[in-house]
């Protein structure tokens, strides 16, 4: 019986050859003679032989190299197969075939498995070992650390309220700390920072507060100048920069004036200016009413000659009518009173004209009423004889044509007595009574006919 080899044991490995077993079960394998290391074992051991103690190298090479040497000794059945004429026992072979490489495959993956979870029992069982002297190192570097540095940390804490202690005495003054070391800096340095920024800070805040000053005198003489210029503009004055100054048809008042005159100055300066300006728009206030009032006043006499009917000659400029006329230029000219007696005299002329023609009018209308109605009654009479000549006529042709139509109308008269008398035999079935009632209508729109016929005789 054959020495086996289990996982615990150490198998005996020549460089490049190893003891090839007889695979019994996945976790026993049976010594066998030394082969040779195939090829893709070789480089496998080169690639993890640096990464692996080589004792577990050698135990994996040890055993799975005989399920390469299995491969290759099938490889002389498979090309023997390759080559024979495809047939019922070839096809046997290659299924026998089949099922030995199907039988290694199985064979090494089963022993794949079973290695690697013995692999990861050692890996679960090393990272607890490691958790445990993890957690009792750690537990004590930090009591140690803690010791270690509660000398540094109280140095530390003493800085940081110095330096926030030294930050808001400087805030105080608005100066930047933030590239300052306040912290390692001496009491004397310190102190002589803290005079220096105070020092600045009350350069800066005197420094402020007269240019605020100056501001605020600029912002009032802006003020006085704006409120200034809007009364010049009240009183038409505006600015002219070629003379240099706000002029107007009133007056005139130089920049310099309106920049730095004082109160009392300026003041009399505008009144006499405004003075000279409120007569000037008063006079030209009366100048447009008087304007005014004479339009409105030559418009209204040119209504009151248009009503009376005269109309204007754009030749002569002259208002004619009625055997009147006025000129253009006595309308707008002549004083009140002097058109008054004027237009009276026209307008009486006027209405004299108008009565006559109106008197005359009304003659001629009645005279061609008179005319009118005159004709209107011949017209009537004419039309009554005519009518009744007509009708003398009409009835003298209806009395001969029914003269000489009595034998027939006698004849139709005659027709409709029959139809009318007519005795209908009584129906029996729905079908002869349907016809009966058919035949009745027709009888019916026959005797119609028969009276219309007889009235167009007579």
């Amino acid at each position: 019986m054959a020495k086996k080899v289990t996982s615990t044991e150490t198998p005996e490995v020549v460089p490049g050859k190893t003891k090839a077993p007889k695979i019994v079960k996945a976790d026993v394998i049976e010594e066998a003679e030394i082969i040779e290391e195939p090829t893709a074992l070789v480089e496998l051991r080169q690639e993890y032989g640096l990464k692996l103690a080589n004792e577990k190298v050698d135990l994996h090479v040890m055993t799975y190299t005989p399920y390469f040497k299995q491969l290759v000794d099938l490889e002389t059945e498979m090309s023997q197969l390759l080559v024979k004429e495809v047939n019922a026992e070839t096809e046997k072979e290659a299924k026998e075939l089949r099922k030995k490489y199907s039988a290694i495959r199985i064979a090494a993956e089963k022993q794949k498995k079973a290695d690697k979870a013995e692999i990861n029992l050692e890996g679960g069982f090393l990272d607890k070992v490691n958790k445990r002297i993890e957690e009792g190192a750690k537990a004590k570097e930090a009591q140690c650390e803690e010791i270690e540095t509660m000398m540094q940390k109280q140095e530390e804490a003493r800085k940081d309220a110095l330096k926030n202690e030294r930050k808001q005495a400087l805030d105080e003054y608005g100066y930047d700390t933030d590239f300052l070391n306040l912290s390692d800096m001496t009491v004397e340095s310190f102190d002589r920072l803290l005079a220096k920024a105070k020092e600045l800070h009350e350069a800066v805040q005197e420094k402020s507060e007269r240019e605020q000053a100056e501001q605020a005198e600029k912002d009032r003489l802006r003020a006085r100048k704006e409120a200034r210029v809007k009364e010049l503009a009240l009183i038409g004055l505006f600015f002219n920069s070629d003379l240099g100054g706000y002029e107007g048809t009133s007056g005139f008042v130089g920049l310099g004036a309106v920049e730095g005159q004082d109160e009392e100055n300026f003041t009399r300066t505008y009144e006499a200016i405004e003075k000279v300006y409120l007569d000037a728009k008063q006079a030209e206030e009366d100048r447009l009413a008087a304007e005014k009032e004479k339009a409105e006043r030559i418009t209204n006499r040119i209504n009151a000659i248009t009503k009376l009917g005269l109309v204007y000659n754009t030749s002569t400029e002259t208002y004619e009518g009625y055997g009147q006329a006025i000129t253009l230029s006595n309308v707008q000219g002549l004083e009140a009173q002097d058109f008054t007696d004027t237009f009276a005299v026209i307008k009486s002329v006027v209405d004299k004209k108008k009565a006559d023609d109106k008197k005359a009018e009304e003659e001629r209308n009645k005279k061609e009423e008179e005319t009118r109605k005159e004709n209107e009654r011949l017209r009537k009479e004419k039309e009554a004889k005519e009518k009744a000549e007509l009708e003398a006529k009409q009835k003298a042709e209806r009395e001969a044509k029914a003269a000489a139509a009595a034998p027939d109308v006698d004849k139709l008269r005659a027709l409709y007595k029959v139809l009318k008398d007519l005795s209908l035999p009584e129906m029996v079935t729905v079908e002869g009574k349907a016809a009966l009632e058919t035949i009745k209508q027709g009888l019916e729109i026959v005797k119609t006919g028969i009276a219309n016929e007889a009235k167009k005789l007579l």
